[in-house]
């Protein structure tokens, strides 16, 4: 599978899997950059991102915090009707003092998360151009991984009277993790387009097209190995995908496995759900090591600079412009932006259900920490079937193209809140039992696991060679920008009804509107419009190069 490629035999340097000759592909800009085969250690040190970073999002971000906000909130909570009265354990209608108002104690968790991604989406967005542009996405993604791993470890300092220090550490981690996201997530179509398969496929096509720009030569055969090409390279997306999702919840469910135990030894203390984050924390900047080790740099193209000009105000500068003409370009991406609109709704809806459910379970349910953490783990286990299975064996079985595929799993994630709505007819089912919980993290763990494999494979296909960083901040934007509306509106909801119940119409109602979205994109489309793009920003990246190579010398 991972044969090398002939060297050529002018090369001074020995020949090794980690010190390949750079090969010519058919995109000029990569031809002078680090075009190495990615080899069995670098992939390895990818999937070693995220090892290292999933347990944050789903044990910290997805349980504890959620869990230590709230805790803290109600414990500095005071009466609604009379704000010099403090609350007790078993009080109700109970508000917690926030910035000058007050919200409900579980809105506070909500709020705080709404906060964080808001911040979180300025920040990829500004990181995005030294992402694209220059030797810093690996340096991002290690100097992020420390941040967020050291906020979480700060975290078992938030005592009961710092509820604000929790919040801000919390936001602090959160944006960490989205950063650390997007710069392994653009690492993907790279590591794809170097892979040892797609660059032996393109050498025998290349090999039998003597005349690649004359159409009339070999046009049917020419034309199967292109398909073949690009569907071998859909192939290795969908399994480097997949298998990074396994790998970061398998990562999650040994932490939170851990968790249980000792949270459920301590009696769901306050101090071991800290605890248990610090562990997080460790872990996180632990396991990026390898990462550190492993992962070539992959440099991006170089951004021009002017003599005395302030590197990063450019960056920053260059990755909000691009961002611009980037939105504005989707618009000739059509399927790009149809999946775009869809990914909007459907990130939304199934981060806020995971945060709705733990809290619903805490405060309707009074379920212990330690049976949530347990909920935790159960949805991990089916994450990484849903992961595996709908990557590697979704497509094969079903014979669904992967915008279908996504469709399917948001119908199945729509039964989620479909079910909590049958709680306002009867009350026998709709999460009036523990046990419900236990059974929707499996759905949940299932079609959230499918979803982030195929997801991400999908939106690595329709990204323009050159432009990963760029579109996978978009993607993010999408992404993080959708989780303020979610969080904020069912905060919202949960303080005007103190019912939180009342969230899974809204939650219901998006899914639904999701599905018709991701149904209607051509993917094979969209992978040609990809290639068109990205040679026409390349010819007017280098006119611009030019041009400001001109007004230097002058």
């Amino acid at each position: 599978m991972y044969s090398e490629i002939p060297q050529d035999p002018n090369q001074t340097e020995p020949s090794s899997p980690l010190s390949l000759q750079p090969v010519t592909t058919s995109f000029s800009t990569y031809s002078n950059l680090d075009t190495r085969q990615t080899s069995r250690k670098e992939i390895l040190g990818w999937l070693s991102f995220s090892f290292a970073a999933e347990p944050f999002a789903v044990a910290a971000v997805g349980i504890y915090l959620p869990l230590l906000l709230d805790q803290l909130g109600r414990e500095n909570s005071v009466q609604q009707n009379d704000h010099s009265v403090k609350c007790t354990s078993t009080d109700t209608n109970c508000v917690v003092p926030v910035l000058g108002t007050y919200v409900d104690p579980a809105s506070f968790a909500l709020y705080t998360f709404s906060t964080s991604v808001f911040l979180q989406a300025i920040t990829v967005i500004s990181m995005s151009g030294a992402a694209d542009r220059g030797n810093f996405r690996k340096k991002l993604l290690l100097a992020f991984s420390c941040l967020g791993g050291l906020s979480a470890i700060l975290l078992v300092f938030a005592v009961s009277s710092a509820y604000y220090l929790a919040a801000i550490l919390t936001i602090i981690g959160n944006v960490s993790f989205g950063a650390v996201a997007v710069c392994g997530n653009a690492f993907l179509p790279v590591l794809v387009r170097n892979h040892p398969d797609v660059r032996a496929n393109e050498n025998n096509r290349e090999s039998y097209d003597p005349e690649p720009d004359s159409f009339e030569s070999f046009p049917i055969t020419t034309l199967d190995r292109a398909d073949r090409l690009a569907a071998r390279q859909s192939e290795i997306s969908t399994e480097l995908s997949g298998l990074g999702v396994a790998c970061g919840y398998t990562a999650a469910f040994i932490v939170q496995t851990s968790g249980v135990v000792f949270v459920a030894s301590t009696n769901s203390s306050l101090l071991s759900v800290r605890l248990v984050i610090m562990a997080v924390g460790i872990w996180w900047l632990l396991f990026t090591i390898p990462t550190a080790l492993l992962v070539r740099s992959r440099p991006g193209p170089r951004l021009h600079m002017r003599d005395g000009e302030n590197k990063v105000v450019r960056y920053v500068t260059y990755a909000w412009k691009t961002l611009y003409h980037t939105a504005k370009d989707v618009r000739k991406l059509k399927d790009v932006g149809m999946y775009l609109a869809g990914w909007f709704i459907l990130s939304d809806s199934s981060t806020t259900i995971n945060a709705t459910a733990i809290l619903f379970a805490k405060t309707e349910l009074h379920m212990s920490a330690a049976a949530l953490a347990v909920v935790g783990i159960i949805m991990m286990v089916f994450g990484v079937v849903g992961a595996v299975g709908f990557s590697r064996y979704g497509t094969q079985i079903l014979k669904l193209p992967p915008n279908q595929m996504i469709a399917l799993i948001v119908a199945v994630t729509a039964l989620i809140p479909a079910y909590g709505m049958l709680g306002f007819m009867t009350n026998s089912v709709g999460l009036h039992h523990p046990w419900e919980i236990f059974v929707l993290a499996a759905v949940y763990g299932v079609s959230v696991g499918g979803m982030s494999s195929v997801c991400r494979s999908t939106f690595a296909i329709l990204v323009p060679p050159g432009k990963e960083s760029t579109f996978f901040a978009l993607y993010a934007v999408t992404d993080k920008g959708s989780s303020i509306i979610g969080p904020t509106v069912t905060a919202f909801i949960t303080d005007k009804t103190h019912n939180i119940r009342y969230t899974f119409y809204f939650l219901f109602i998006l899914l639904l509107c999701a599905i018709p979205i991701f149904y209607n994109i051509d993917v094979d489309r969209g992978k040609r419009e990809a290639l068109t793009f990205g040679h026409q920003e390349e010819e007017e990246e280098e006119e611009e190069e030019e041009e400001c190579q001109e007004r230097d010398v002058l």
